[in-house]
C-alpha cells in the first residue's frame, strides 16, 4: 500500500510540475496538460517539367532525309512564329507548341524535334497529346485532336547560326517533316 501511494505522489507530483512549467498549454477548468499543437504540414514544391536541351547530337544528315507528313510549328513562348523567322539567343529557354502527323496520316508516338543546318544538327523529344481538334477539323480527321506538341527546350548547346527546322519521325520509315521555319541562334 506504501508502494502504490508513493506512486501515486510521484505521479501527480509530475503532473503539477508539467502543468506549472508551461502553463499556457493548461486547458481551462482542467488539470490536464494540452497537447502542442502540431506544426502545419507543408506540401512539397511541385517538380518542374525538365528543360530538354538540344545537346544529342542528331546522327543522320537531316536534309538527306525523306520528306513526308504534315507539321506546323505555331507558337513560342505563347507568341505566334510570324513569316516562318525565329530569332532566339543562345542558353535561352523556351516553350515551343505546334503539331504534327506522320506521313501515314496518324499522330506520332515519339515525335522529335531536330534543328539543322548544313554542318550540324541537333534533337530533342516534342510531348505529344496536346488537343488540336482544329487539325481534326481541317484534315477532316478526327483520330488527329491531340496532334497537338508543346515541349520546353533550351538552346544552351547549339553554337550560334542559323538552322532549319523539321519535325522526325523515326522507325522503319523515318521521315522529316520542314516546319518551314528558319532559326537564328544568337550570342
Amino acid at each position: 500500500m506504501k508502494k502504490l501511494s508513493a506512486n501515486l505522489l510521484a505521479g501527480a507530483v509530475l503532473i503539477s510540475v508539467l502543468s506549472a512549467c508551461n502553463p499556457g498549454n493548461k486547458q481551462a477548468g482542467t488539470d490536464t496538460v494540452a497537447a502542442a499543437p502540431a506544426a502545419p504540414v507543408e506540401a512539397p514544391e511541385p517538380t518542374p517539367a525538365p528543360v530538354q536541351g538540344l545537346a544529342v547530337p542528331f546522327a543522320e544528315n537531316a536534309l538527306s532525309m525523306t520528306v513526308g507528313g504534315n507539321c506546323s510549328l505555331d507558337a513560342v513562348n505563347g507568341s505566334a512564329v510570324v513569316e516562318g523567322k525565329l530569332q532566339l539567343k543562345r542558353g535561352e529557354s523556351v516553350v515551343i507548341g505546334g503539331w504534327a502527323v506522320d506521313q501515314a496520316g496518324v499522330v506520332p508516338a515519339q515525335p522529335q524535334l531536330v534543328i539543322h543546318s548544313d554542318v550540324a544538327g541537333y534533337t530533342a523529344p516534342l510531348a505529344t497529346g496536346i488537343e488540336r481538334a482544329d487539325v481534326a477539323a481541317a484534315m477532316k480527321n478526327p483520330a488527329l485532336s491531340k496532334a497537338g506538341f508543346e515541349s520546353p527546350l533550351s538552346l544552351r548547346d547549339v553554337p550560334a547560326g542559323v538552322y532549319d527546322l523539321s519535325v522526325v519521325v523515326t522507325g522503319e520509315a523515318a521521315r522529316r517533316c520542314p516546319l518551314n521555319v528558319l532559326l537564328t541562334v544568337t550570342d
